[in-house]
């Protein structure tokens, strides 16, 4: 059986302003062409207000893993590694877009 991803979450270099900063048009079009998607959009809280995000459901990264069906991470090998061990207990699917 095929599944279908109903919600999304975007995690940037979570711990770094500046450069979440630097990702804000790309986190911005990739939340907006995943809504047109249909798909429920959610972002970390410090991805979200440091790149702008508004309108978008916010959880902490302890938390978000539970409340999504997908993660999607924009930041380098470091922010790979650290995010994908916060939400290991969620079990939810990685995917990486290399910004590193």
């Amino acid at each position: 059986m095929k599944k279908q991803f109903a919600s999304v979450a975007l995690i940037g270099k979570y711990m770094d302003a500046s450069a979440l900063q630097e990702m804000q048009s790309e986190l911005a079009r990739l939340a907006q062409h995943l809504q047109e998607k249909g798909l429920e959009v959610w972002a970390e809280t410090n991805t979200a207000n440091y790149a702008q995000l508004l309108n978008i459901k916010t959880a902490d990264l302890s938390s978000i893993g539970d409340q999504v069906d997908l993660a999607i991470i924009m930041g380098g090998d470091g922010t790979m590694l650290s995010v994908s061990r916060m939400l290991l207990k969620s079990q939810v699917p990685l995917v990486g877009i290399n910004r590193g």
